[in-house]
């Protein structure tokens, strides 16, 4: 994944192995809501809300079904850049955004 507008190479291994966690070992992917309700009991909801509500938005979109790393990825990116606005400025606000507390966050 490289090139991502949004996150870092750092941030998608971070959501990889918070993805691989819910991951059916013979698919590779999972239900959405399955990282939704973790996050929300990290308190993603509440430190990250722009990035909760993306993730909330496309729990929705997939409802049951399993999405793989890539569209999750894909999908979250698209998600974030429309919530955050101007594309060239996008990438320096979520970094901020993150770079603070994104470890005590995911892990």
């Amino acid at each position: 994944m490289k090139n991502n507008p949004i996150f870092t190479n750092d941030h998608i291994l971070e959501f990889y192995d918070m993805f691989i966690l819910y991951a059916d070992p013979r698919t590779k992917k999972v239900v959405l809501r399955d990282i939704l309700v973790t996050a929300k009991t990290l308190g993603l909801n509440s430190k990250y809300s722009i990035i909760f509500r993306a993730l909330e938005e496309l729990a929705d979109v997939h409802e049951t079904s399993e999405i793989d790393f890539e569209t999750f990825i894909n999908e979250l990116t698209n998600k974030m850049v429309i919530k955050l606005g101007d594309f060239k400025t996008t990438f320096f606000r979520v970094t901020h955004l993150m770079s603070t507390e994104e470890k005590r966050c995911l892990n």
